[in-house]
Protein backbone atom coordinates (compact mmCIF):
# COMPACT_ATOMS: atom_id res chain seq x y z
CA UNK A 1 0.00 0.00 0.00
CA UNK A 2 2.96 2.62 -0.77
CA UNK A 3 1.15 4.17 -3.16
CA UNK A 4 -1.88 5.08 -0.77
CA UNK A 5 -0.85 8.24 0.50
CA UNK A 6 -2.16 8.58 4.40
CA UNK A 7 -4.37 11.50 3.11
CA UNK A 8 -6.36 9.78 1.10
CA UNK A 9 -7.20 6.66 3.29
CA UNK A 10 -9.61 8.80 5.30
CA UNK A 11 -11.62 9.62 1.43
CA UNK A 12 -11.48 5.95 1.01
CA UNK A 13 -13.01 4.99 4.19
CA UNK A 14 -15.80 7.34 4.16
CA UNK A 15 -16.35 6.09 0.10
CA UNK A 16 -16.71 2.33 1.69
CA UNK A 17 -18.33 2.99 4.53
CA UNK A 18 -20.87 5.58 1.89
CA UNK A 19 -21.71 2.90 -0.99
CA UNK A 20 -24.09 0.29 1.01
CA UNK A 21 -26.11 3.03 1.68
CA UNK A 22 -26.02 4.16 -2.19
CA UNK A 23 -26.34 0.98 -3.38
CA UNK A 24 -29.38 0.26 -1.61
CA UNK A 25 -31.00 3.30 -2.47
CA UNK A 26 -30.50 2.66 -6.30
CA UNK A 27 -32.15 -0.65 -5.35
CA UNK A 28 -35.19 0.45 -3.61
CA UNK A 29 -35.49 3.42 -6.40
CA UNK A 30 -35.47 0.37 -8.84
CA UNK A 31 -38.35 -1.63 -6.83
CA UNK A 32 -40.75 0.65 -5.55
CA UNK A 33 -39.90 3.37 -8.51
CA UNK A 34 -39.43 6.15 -7.11
CA UNK A 35 -37.92 9.05 -8.47
CA UNK A 36 -34.21 9.72 -9.22
CA UNK A 37 -34.18 12.49 -6.97
CA UNK A 38 -35.51 11.19 -4.00
CA UNK A 39 -33.78 8.30 -4.13
CA UNK A 40 -30.19 10.00 -4.40
CA UNK A 41 -31.52 12.31 -1.19
CA UNK A 42 -32.14 9.13 0.46
CA UNK A 43 -29.04 7.32 -0.24
CA UNK A 44 -26.67 10.41 0.62
CA UNK A 45 -29.10 11.28 3.81
CA UNK A 46 -28.54 7.26 4.98
CA UNK A 47 -24.81 7.69 4.24
CA UNK A 48 -24.43 10.81 6.67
Amino acid sequence: MKFIKKNSIGILVCFLIALPSLILAFLLRKVMKIPKNTSTLIGVGSSI
